[in-house]
């Protein structure tokens, strides 16, 4: 409340007025990422983005941020401690950035003999882990500081997993998430494993191989499920095929079809809910024909060793 001289009013402005400097901030990072005005305008216009991320100031803004900061270093100015960085912030800020790790640091040391880039892969790990550490040590007070990062496995809304618990019965679906996250973990380290071992890799397999565990880690493994998670597919998805990309796209779309019942209830319905629905509905349009007509993105990314 610094800088808000007491005011919950300003704290909000305040708020939201950083939040839409983010996402300007994040638009154009974009735009230095892909060389496309089209993608640009389309993470801009998003109305999924633009309702959870700017209306609500949703901290995912700054994971999305942190995570296209560090893309951006890794792919256009070859710096691994920049994005060693970028990595380490966004898994500060929301520990499921932390899935997309392996594969950045994979394609970094991808020129690299397999044991050493597995040694770069586990020092710049470790490294990443230590800044993380680093920021969260100011709020240390006991271990749970860190253990409540995983307190949200201990809920269950608006979930595939929270619907079979009600539908099942809660002892069954115990027995069956004992069994679901190993499974998952155990997918993700053969996967990264296989993508370790391969003599050549390339940024669009690995990101299409991580895009595919969040999916999976987004509707399977969380127990709580809010709409703007889909987001944090956002970054990566520059790198999937046409099918995907769109499929995304749609789902984000998709997604805001309950806060246009939600405003439609709300107060008078023409002035808040029907306005709403056509602001909504105009900017869905314009993402859905934007989308379906780009094919390619400018990443030209040149071929050259990266340094360590």
């Amino acid at each position: 409340m610094k800088f808000s001289f007491g005011s919950i009013t300003i704290a909000l402005f305040v708020f939201k007025f950083v939040a839409f400097l983010i996402h300007v901030l994040n638009s154009y990072i974009i735009y230095k990422i892909t060389k496309s005005r089209k993608y640009m305008l389309l993470y801009a216009l998003n109305p999924l983005v633009l309702i959870e991320l700017l209306s609500n100031v949703h901290n995912d803004i700054y994971l999305i941020l942190f995570i296209l900061l560090a893309l951006y270093f890794l792919i256009r100015k070859k710096n691994i401690y920049l994005t060693i960085l970028f990595l380490a912030l966004s898994v500060s800020v929301k520990y499921s950035s932390a899935f997309l790790v392996p594969f950045i640091l994979m394609y970094y040391f991808r020129n690299k003999t397999v044991p050493k880039r597995i040694m770069y892969c586990l020092i710049s790990g470790l490294s990443i882990i230590s800044i993380v550490i680093l920021f969260y040590l100011p709020y240390y007070e006991d271990y749970t500081v860190f253990t409540n990062m995983l307190a949200q496995g201990n809920k269950y809304s608006q979930s595939i997993p929270a619907f079979l618990m009600r539908k099942v019965g809660g002892n069954i679906f115990n027995i069956v998430k004992t069994i679901t996250i190993p499974s998952f973990i155990g997918v993700y380290i053969v996967l990264v494993g296989i993508m370790l071992f391969k003599k050549q890799v390339t940024l669009k397999k690995l990101m299409k191989e991580y895009n595919f565990i969040m999916l999976i880690f987004i509707f399977l493994v969380l127990t709580t499920f809010q709409k703007w998670y889909v987001l944090w597919l956002l970054p990566t998805i520059i790198w999937q095929n046409k099918q995907m990309r769109n499929f995304i796209i749609y789902l984000t779309i998709t997604a805001i079809v309950p806060s246009i019942g939600y405003f439609l209830s709300q107060g008078d319905p023409f002035m808040v809910g029907i306005s709403y629905s056509i602001k909504m509905l105009i900017l869905s349009t314009m993402c859905i024909l934007g989308f379906g007509n780009i094919n390619k993105v400018n990443l030209k990314i040149k071929s050259n060793k990266c340094s360590t």
